[in-house]
């Protein structure tokens, strides 16, 4: 299994929205980002590696008021996971609310 179906979208997708990528983690592949608001809660977007033409993607709270809700899940064919990430971050940027997303000024926020 390998990121490279998925990876172009992936940087295409973070890049547009000020998103940091981390791609190792324990000497393994990953791909993931974290997003805080500016209440300082913090969320987890990550990407399992694609599998039979399907790439998971997931979203859960990590620390804040949704950390203990249970994680979301979406599966989406390899063509076109773009679509899927921009759903993924609105839905982790309605967790938000009434807050809002901290990031870098200038980068899709």
């Amino acid at each position: 299994m390998s990121y490279d179906q998925v990876d172009t979208a992936i940087a295409e997708w973070t890049t547009r929205h000020g998103l940091v990528l981390t791609k190792s983690f324990g000497g393994r592949a990953v791909r993931n980002v974290y997003i805080s608001s500016v209440a300082a809660d913090v969320f987890q977007i990550w990407i399992d590696e694609p599998e039979n033409g399907y790439v998971a993607i997931h979203a859960a709270g990590v620390e804040g008021v949704r950390e203990d809700d249970p994680q979301r899940d979406w599966l989406v064919r390899v063509e076109n996971p773009a679509s899927a990430l921009d759903e993924v971050l609105r839905v982790v940027e309605q967790w938000m609310h009434p807050s809002q997303r901290h990031g870098p000024a200038g980068a899709g926020v």
